[in-house]
């Protein structure tokens, strides 16, 4: 279970790290006119003056860091556990129509029922994994001293095809897609022979009858 954490949290660090650029392209609290304006107030002085804020564009711009892009708790780490989330939800429904397939091809679904049970399992997984004892925060902070370019490089490249591939994934298992359509067809010509040799197994059996007679 170690093991599958580890790997996990890794694909949810760097969609966080994905995250924070986005983020990052946005504009600090400080560097916003109408702040600037707000915070040369007298009564805005005033309160600062109180709460004891000696600087306030650094005070705010600290504060707009951890709330944006932070390890606890921030919009990068909500928007990293969500895309990672939905990553795993996409690729369970890929294994739910193999074995739809394979061994319940004519039960009726729906695409909402489908959906809202790996969404619930794949939040619960992310949960278990990420959130339970605040393992991702542990994790982020880990992951941040890892300065080996080579790993940074190739985790990288493997959870920004991770998306995708789930996407494809999904589709491709469905009754419509590649691998759908290829599993549809053994299960079909194995269907078909299993009814070819029936007859011929009934007709051993009269054969014999005949003969003890």
């Amino acid at each position: 279970m170690k093991t599958i954490e580890y790997y996990y949290n890794i694909i949810y660090y760097f969609f966080y790290k994905g995250a924070v650029r986005y983020f990052k392209f946005d504009k600090k609290p400080s560097e916003d006119k109408l702040n600037q304006w707000i915070d040369k107030q007298e009564f805005m002085q005033k309160i600062y003056k109180k709460q004891h804020i000696d600087n306030p564009a650094e005070h705010f711009d600290k504060l707009g860091e951890q709330y944006t892009i932070g390890p606890d708790h921030s919009l990068a780490t909500m928007y990293g556990g969500g895309i990672t989330i939905a990553s795993l939800a996409t690729i369970l429904v890929g294994f739910y129509h193999i074995l739809k397939i394979i061994f319940f091809p004519s039960f009726e679904d729906s695409l909402g029922y489908i959906f809202t049970f790996t969404g619930i399992f794949a939040y619960t997984f992310h949960n278990l994994f990420v959130r339970q004892q605040d393992q991702g925060i542990k994790y982020i902070k880990e992951f941040n001293n890892i300065k080996d370019k080579k790993w940074r490089l190739k985790w990288a490249i493997i959870t920004a095809l991770i998306f995708p591939f789930s996407i494809w994934f999904m589709i491709s298992t469905s009754t419509d897609g590649m691998i759908g359509k290829f599993l549809m067809k053994l299960h079909h010509t194995e269907s078909a022979n299993s009814i070819l040799y029936r007859p011929n197994e009934s007709a051993k059996t009269i054969d014999d009858l005949i003969i003890k007679r």
